[in-house]
């Protein structure tokens, strides 16, 4: 199941922002489960609250390369690296999420 009706937010919509990161963690948590049935265990990181610091980003960079080695895909894309005070930026760096979280799903046939 795909969380893209929450795959936005708008900038500085904190309500938002906070919807958004805990139904993202729900669709991590989601890909952790598929990706169990090929042997592969991968820690479930904190990422439910959207601190908007760069150990949230650190963090979330883990949960996804984690993912991405699982699914021998190599190396993720950089999702650590993102100016939250840039309205830009945010909104790039969402677009750039949401395409790799499809990218999952599809290898993970969700």
């Amino acid at each position: 199941m795909s969380f893209a009706p929450l795959s936005m937010f708008l900038y500085g919509d904190e309500r938002g922002e906070q919807v958004w990161a805990l139904a993202h963690y729900y669709e991590h948590l989601a890909f952790n489960q598929a990706l169990q049935t090929l042997t592969a265990t991968i820690t479930n990181f904190p990422i439910q609250v959207l601190s908007k610091d760069q150990v949230w980003l650190d963090v979330h960079q883990n949960w996804h390369q984690a993912m991405w080695t699982a699914l021998q895909a190599g190396t993720s894309a950089d999702l650590a690296t993102l100016d939250w005070n840039d309205p830009s930026e945010v909104d790039d760096w969402l677009k750039l999420h949401q395409s790799i979280h499809d990218d999952i799903r599809n290898a993970l046939s969700l």
